[in-house]
Formats: structure tokens, sequence, C-alpha cells
């Protein structure tokens, strides 16, 4: 990684709170720069976007099972993990501090919950942590999308005691990120999007910076480093990203095991527990590190005319019929809103919120779909070693060439890769 050893990259890593670092040469980010873009074209979910607008909002994430479970992406956590898990063994041991959690009383009521309550050091009889993977997704965002304005805020991940989150992404077009470095111990209690206050910023907002990320690179930072997203254009066309997140614990279940009630359930799920045995073999759309569903789209959408219009065209431009049918959006009271019940001239078909997974898709039959769909090529099963980086390991038992020769056999174009 540039050259550096996996010690003093833990250690900027740690100090920084956040580090970028080369993964792949110029010649190798072409190559994959061109697969990510092929693979968006195979995804089943999907008509052949020419527009790139693979996802309804402005940040640009893909909310589909193929997204997550597809042979490119699954590559590519190969790859990035046999580069990170060694830092992550030494920031193990150079990170001091580490979440503390316990029992929080909700405030509404006599309830207590196991919720962050601040760090801890590190104990002198504390045993090393536990490394895994999180899932996360696919991002593509064109020249005419762009996210909207988000405060300074952390994205916290719902923990166990001892835990600390890293996510991120790798880079395949050049990219920026906006973040206030050693700011990832600043106390914010809870789970989820934490927006920051500026009496508690004044201090740390003149660090501010924008990093730089160059195509073929992977930004790592700790998840509670404060950061914003900033409404810009973009001038590469389109904008694509791979999310990237590792988990160092003590416990031996995944955070998918973890069950954790969202604030906002009607578009981010209920934040129930999921098997990731599950997962892997239906591959369903996991929750990512927020704990959240990934959804297709807003659910406020279908409710304002305007947008309602805007949904409409997405829908009807790029998703496959097969995908799309009359689901309830959310209940106001006692009465669901449907899309059905809407005036017929603006009735339509839109996907299911939560979008369903590849094992329900390979089920229908071969005529729902408008071109014929590669299953066993593009979603092929998961392997032992895909399995052993999700779930909750020692940083250096899994062998780095493994996960090389089997990521060199899932893409081609890794096919140089040493």
């Amino acid at each position: 990684m540039n050259g550096e050893s996996d010690s003093s990259v833990a250690q900027e890593l740690a100090r920084e709170g956040y580090v970028v670092r080369r993964l792949f040469d110029e010649s190798q980010t072409d190559a994959l720069c061109e697969s990510f873009k092929l693979t968006l074209g195979q995804l089943p979910e999907y008509k052949v976007r020419e527009d790139w607008r693979y996802s309804k909002t402005g940040f640009g994430a893909l909310g589909t099972a193929s997204s997550f479970h597809n042979r490119f992406v699954r590559a590519m956590r190969l790859v990035a993990h046999a580069q990170i898990a060694p830092v992550m063994a030494e920031v193990d041991g150079v990170d001091e501090l580490r979440a503390s959690v316990g029992p929080v009383r909700n405030p509404r009521r006599w309830l207590f919950r196991q919720r962050f309550r601040g760090y801890r050091r590190r104990e002198s009889t504390e045993k090393p942590r536990r490394l895994h993977q999180l899932y996360d997704r696919m991002l593509v965002r064109t020249e005419n999308q762009h996210p909207t304005a988000e405060d300074w805020h952390q994205d916290l991940s719902v923990y166990s005691d001892g835990d600390t989150v890293y996510g991120g992404w790798i880079a395949f077009t050049d990219q920026q990120a906006r973040l206030i470095p050693r700011t990832q111990h600043l106390h914010a209690p809870g789970a989820g999007f934490q927006k920051k206050k500026k009496a508690e910023l004044d201090e740390v907002l003149p660090h501010a910076l924008t990093v730089e990320v160059p195509r073929g690179c992977i930004f790592l930072m700790n998840q509670r480093l404060v950061h914003a997203v900033l409404p810009s254009k973009i001038r590469t066309d389109p904008m694509c990203r791979l999310f990237t997140a590792w988990r160092l614990t003590h416990d031996d279940r995944s955070l998918l095991e973890v069950e954790d009630r969202n604030r906002n359930s009607r578009q981010d799920g209920l934040g129930a527990a999921q098997k990731l045995d599950d997962v892997m073999r239906e591959m369903e759309v996991p929750k990512i590190p927020s704990n959240q569903l990934p959804s297709m789209y807003n659910v406020r959408n279908v409710d304002d005319p305007k947008q309602r219009e805007r949904l409409r065209s997405w829908c009807e431009g790029g998703m496959q019929d097969a995908v799309r049918t009359h689901v309830p959006m959310y209940a106001d009271g006692k009465t669901p809103k449907r899309p059905r019940n809407l005036p017929p001239e603006q009735a339509f078909k839109i996907p299911e919120l939560h979008a369903p997974s590849i094992s329900t898709l390979r089920g229908l039959p071969r005529d729902a779909f408008d071109r014929a769909i590669h299953w066993e090529h593009l979603f092929p099963e998961y392997a032992a070693v895909e399995r052993a980086i999700l779930e909750p390991h020692r940083p250096r038992a899994v062998s780095a060439v493994e996960l090389k020769t089997l990521a060199r056999e899932l893409l081609p174009a890794l096919d140089g890769l040493k």
C-alpha cells in the first residue's frame, strides 16, 4: 500500500482517523472501471440504462440484492480484505480507545437497551479483537445527479462493547471526501446518522479539509470521524465506487445478527437481525453498517406530485417489469397509502421499497425479464473463504494468497494482480 508498512498505515489511521491508500495501478484501474460498468449493465433488476441512473436518489447508492452479491463486488471484497486485514491487526494494537457499551434507559419509557456510552481504554488483560468485513454496496452517480447537502455528522453502527468500525470505499474514478481529522473520539450516543451541533465543532471545524481519493485507491476512516456530504456537480461521468467496511470486535456475531430498531423504520427497515448464512444462500439485501436496510427510493417520493412523476419516469425507463408491483408505501394512521389509490392518470407500478433476493428473482419465469440472465455466472455460490471474511475471525487467519486466488477466478480483469 504505497510502499508503507502495515504498522505505519495503522498508526496513521488510529491517529488521524482516516487513510487513503492505493490498491490498483492505472492499467488495472482502467480494466476494473470497465468491469464495474459492465456489471451494472448485467444486473437483473434493471433494463439497460444508457443514462447510468441506477439509483433514484441523488446520492447514487444502489439498493438491489444484485449490487451486493455479483461476482465483481465479491472479487473486490476479497482483494481489499487481503490488503486491509493486516492493517487492522496493527490498528488493534495501537488504538487504545474503543466503544463502551452498556444499558441506557429510553427517556420515554422504562426500558433499558444496550447503547454506546462513550469510550474506554484498552484493558491490560484484554485479548486481541476479531475482525470481519461488512456487506456494502455499489454507487454510481452521473453528472446530473448530486447528493443533498448533509450537515457535519458521524455514522454510527450498533456496537458491542470494545468495538471499532471502519468504513469507506474503493474509488474507480477520481473522488473526494470532506472530513475533520482526529474527531473520531467525539462522543455521540446511539446509532445511525448523528448530526453534530455547531457548538460541538467550534474548536475543530477550522481543521476541516477535503481529501482527494484518486481512482484505484481505497479510502478508509473510523466510522465516528466527523464528516459531511456536500452537494457538488460530478465532473466524471459516471462516478463509480464500491463501499467497504470492517469491524474490530470481541463479539462472535457479525453486525448482521445484531437487532436494533431503526428510528425511521418505514424507510430503513425494522433493524431486525439477519443470519449471515441466509443472506449468503438466498443472496438477500443485507443491512449495511449503519443498521439500515437499503431501499430503492425515498418513501416520500410517492406523496409529492413532482417527485412522484420523477419516480414514475425512473421506474418505467429502467426497472424490469418483474420487480415492479403495486406495494404499500407506508401507513398514515390507519390508512395505508398505495400507488393504486392514486388517480387513474397517475397510477403506475413501482419496485418494492426493499428489493427481493436473487433467489426470489431466479424463481420467476424466464420471460419475466427483457433479456437472458446468466444467473450462475453473475451470482456463483459463495465459497468458504468468502464466508470466512464476513464473520469474526483473527485478522491474520485468512490467507491473502487464497483471497487473491479466488478474486482472480471471479474476475479475469485481476489476472495481473500480485
